[in-house]
């Protein structure tokens, strides 16, 4: 017991110790191709010391990083790829400084040894894109505005016939609790982004909502309720927080049982949660948008299949009316992840209701 908490400590040194390899052998990389001109070749004799020391730094990250490994807090795919991209480019930063040793008084090594360190660049990059992915999310380096976190902007045109969960709910988790339960990281074994986890809970086994009579004692509403400074408060103090409408929704929902398949209408609603609603439906309305004329007036389909509407919500494609007693429809993927074919033939029941 106490190895692993020795090693459970050594591995929370990894975030720490990731960046020195990386930012020590980029300053050998730069130096290297200084050197390449007459006026910088006085650099050369310091490259072996600084690819030697990113070469031990770089072991030390791959060794941290295995012991934060055992910790099980992350997917196994996305886990794998960074671990093995890691150890290679900690091999190819020791061939490196190897060359470089050797390149001291040794010309024929100094082709070897730059064609070492272009191929090393290449290895920083593909380990550390992997590694921001494993934490902050895939593609993340890609992504000026994250799909989930735009999620909420979107005003709700019909509230009380969204579903509960697929319309209100899962944006808070998407935009909240996912950076850390999410698919890429499942902080203390804890999933949030998807039906079925949310039911196994985390590593504790305590479950994230219990009975409506029980359900302050839920272990999800004691963790948001608890005071920010609070180690165990969630989200953690340097996330993006919940804001009071959103913890009363979630205490709403859960309270009333934590349904996936209710609409809105469906759950009792006080008159604070109708005006927390209504804020909902209202988001980023004017009050020329909400004067306009209807654009659809006029335009009639038949009752969709709903069926079809609740296998869409089912894939986080939030589906709704675009008035109220209107059966025309309006299919909202932000939070969806990747579009691909098979998820828009799921249209396809739907496509003469579809605006």
């Amino acid at each position: 017991m106490i190895y692993a908490t020795i090693f459970e400590f050594l591995g929370h040194f990894h975030p720490l110790l990731v960046h020195l390899p990386i930012g020590i052998l980029l300053l050998g990389i730069g130096f290297d191709l200084l050197s390449t001109r007459s006026r910088f070749e006085y650099l050369q004799p310091v490259l072996p010391v600084i690819y030697g020391l990113g070469t031990l730094s770089a072991w030390l990250s791959c060794g941290s990083g295995y012991l934060l490994s055992l910790e099980g807090d992350y997917a196994w795919n996305a886990l794998q790829q960074h671990q093995w991209a890691g150890i290679v480019t900690a091999c190819l930063a020791t061939v490196t400084w190897f060359l470089a040793a050797r390149s001291i008084g040794a010309s024929q090594f100094v082709k070897g040894r730059r064609m070492a360190g272009g191929v090393l660049f290449l290895g920083i990059s593909i380990s550390g894109h992997l590694g921001g992915s494993l934490t902050h999310g895939e593609n993340y380096l890609f992504e000026t505005a994250s799909p989930k976190k735009a999620m909420l902007a979107v005003p709700i045109g019909n509230v009380q016939e969204a579903p509960v969960y697929a319309a209100i709910i899962a944006p808070i988790f998407a935009n909240k609790c996912e950076s850390c339960h999410g698919a890429g990281k499942q902080k203390g074994k804890l999933r949030m982004d998807g039906l079925e986890y949310l039911g196994k809970g985390g590593k504790s086994k305590k479950p994230l909502f219990l009975s409506p009579a029980h359900a302050d004692e839920g272990i999800l509403i004691k963790r948001i309720s608890l005071p920010n400074e609070e180690d165990l408060h969630m989200p953690p103090k340097q996330k993006p927080q919940l804001n009071t409408d959103e913890k009363a929704l979630l205490a709403w929902w859960i309270k009333d049982g934590a349904s996936f398949e209710k609409k809105v209408k469906d759950l009792p609603q006080t008159d604070d949660i109708k005006k927390i609603l209504d804020r909902l439906q209202n988001a980023g309305k004017t009050q020329e948008a909400t004067a306009a004329a209807d654009p659809f007036a006029g335009i009639d389909a038949p009752a969709p299949d709903q069926a079809a509407i609740q296998a869409l919500n089912a894939k986080k494609i939030l589906v709704l009316p675009v008035s109220q007693g209107s059966h025309l429809l309006d299919a909202n993927f932000v939070n969806a992840g990747k579009i691909t074919p098979a998820l828009l033939q799921l249209l396809e029941p739907v496509r003469q209701q579809l605006v």
